[in-house]
């Protein structure tokens, strides 16, 4: 399963840019879930990465209504989402947080591009 987040410089995502994608994702035999969060010009950073995670932990919650592997998730995004995916991922469970932490957002990879990034 794939949840791609779509860049927008953090602004109102139109996450239906990239269908065309999803579809040739789908064919291949992937579920993709495109989440459009709470922007920044109505709630600031980190609301987005945890809507991130929120996204994940539904995900994870319904996989097999959505006919996926529950163990098997990606987070994909691009631009200023790369940047988003990545954190959500590289903090997992840990701050800043949405505040239920029960079931576990931790997920099998991140993949942000085109971004430049300092990880260490």
């Amino acid at each position: 399963m794939i949840v791609f987040v779509r860049g927008s410089a953090f602004h109102e995502q139109n996450v239906t840019d990239y269908s065309n994608y999803f579809v040739r994702i789908a064919e291949q035999g992937y579920v993709v879930a495109a989440l459009k969060y709470r922007h920044s010009d109505i709630a600031p950073f980190p609301v987005q990465m945890q809507d991130c995670k929120t996204a994940v932990r539904f995900m994870r919650k319904n996989a097999e209504r959505f006919h996926c592997n529950k163990d098997r998730i990606a987070l994909w995004g691009d631009s200023s989402d790369g940047h988003t995916v990545l954190m959500a991922g590289f903090t997992g469970n840990r701050a800043p947080d949405t505040d239920s932490v029960a079931l576990a957002h931790c997920v099998w990879c991140s993949i942000g591009f085109p971004i430049v990034c300092d990880l260490l």
